[in-house]
């Protein structure tokens, strides 16, 4: 029961600059806080969420959809996902799906994969009319963004049009990745929208891959921490591992849940001489108290197979339900077929089926 890991433009550009702040979509994040106050916003956004889960159970789409509006913006990302999905419910405008490829774009972020394809979902239900017009560089890089999302191992375009919808100033790599897929699109066709391209310019690349990657990650971005973590697992060079171990550890003392869920799988699953059971186990329990419903789910698996201590399979059936309340498609599809096995009634597995299937977990759809 576990997943593998998978893999400023210069200031003096005043018209790159007012076409960045013009086209961006901004999601606002959770404000800096730690201690009691951290932990006071994410008991608040959690509470929010059961209560947006409870009145989504009695048909009250309404009260739920915002329930789980407050927790995303609380910065809760499974309430994010699911007020995107009832955002694509009740969507009857083009607008509508540009609202919830924002709210996916925030779980995508934070590290859900199932967001992330619903990234490209959205933004595939939006025109091209309607996003790309004269001079918009950013909205013509914006759909071809989503267009590559769509596609077979398109994961990096999910990720970078999650950044360039959701955070307010990407920086250099963002504005970098912007330039890059309006070229692509332009290439393809060249409309009006493409005139101002040349003279926008790409942003200058700023250091290593490496240290790109680590910037993403310590801002929490999935893609970054994911980056670093396969360097870790794979240890391409001895050089490389101190620098992705400190970004991928600096990042998780920081308070980036899904640097720590993907430092246990380094102390898991990489170098002999980085395995660790016991602290794998610690920093998993920090992912998912962080609300990565992966991290859960992964906890789970550790527990139920007694990793670095005697085995709990009530302690793992627990953390398997988490990570289904924190929509998890693959745990909702797992504990399917636990109460399948133990006999529960078919309206429970129907229950959990079809939240799996609603969730991404294409094995649970009918």
């Amino acid at each position: 029961m576990k997943d593998e890991p998978v893999v400023r433009p210069d200031p003096a550009e005043d018209k790159t600059m007012t076409l960045w702040r013009w086209s961006i979509l901004i999601l606002l994040a959770v404000p800096g806080a730690s201690g009691a106050l951290a932990d006071e916003i994410r008991d608040k956004a959690y509470s929010r969420y059961r209560h947006g889960a409870t009145a989504e159970a009695s048909n009250d789409v309404v009260a739920a959809q915002t329930a789980y509006l407050e927790a995303c913006g609380q910065g809760l990302a499974p309430a994010c996902t699911m007020a995107g999905l009832i955002g694509i419910d009740l969507a009857n405008s083009e607008k509508d799906y540009a609202k919830a490829a924002r709210l996916f774009g925030k779980a995508c972020l934070a590290g859900d994969d199932f967001a992330c394809e619903r990234v490209g979902y959205s933004l595939g239900r939006l025109s091209a009319e309607s996003l790309v017009e004269t001079s918009g560089i950013m909205k013509i890089a914006l759909f071809e963004m989503g267009e590559e999302c769509r596609k077979p191992g398109g994961e990096t375009a999910c990720f970078d049009a999650s950044a360039t919808m959701t955070i307010e100033d990407i920086g250099e790599d963002g504005l970098d990745a912007v330039h890059t897929y309006a070229q692509r699109a332009c290439d393809r066709e060249n409309g009006s929208g493409c005139l101002g391209l040349a003279a926008v310019g790409a942003a200058p690349t700023t250091g290593s891959v490496q240290e790109r990657d680590a910037r993403r990650c310590s801002i929490g971005r999935a893609d970054g921490c994911r980056a670093v973590t396969n360097r870790l697992i794979g240890l391409a060079s001895a050089s490389d591992l101190a620098a992705d171990l400190s970004a991928l550890t600096s990042a998780c003392s920081a308070g980036v849940a899904i640097a720590c869920s993907d430092y246990a799988l380094v102390l898991s699953q990489g170098p002999a001489n980085l395995r660790n059971e016991a602290l794998a186990l610690t920093h998993m329990r920090s992912g998912c108290d962080g609300n990565v419903a992966k991290a859960c789910f992964a906890l789970g698996a550790m527990l139920k197979k007694g990793q670095s201590g005697a085995a709990d399979e009530s302690a793992a059936l627990k953390l398997v339900e988490l990570a289904c309340e924190l929509a998890y498609g693959k745990a909702c599809g797992t504990l399917a077929q636990i109460a399948r096995q133990r006999g529960d009634d078919d309206a429970n597995v129907d229950r959990l089926m079809a939240r799996a299937c609603r969730l991404g977990a294409a094995a649970s759809c009918a």
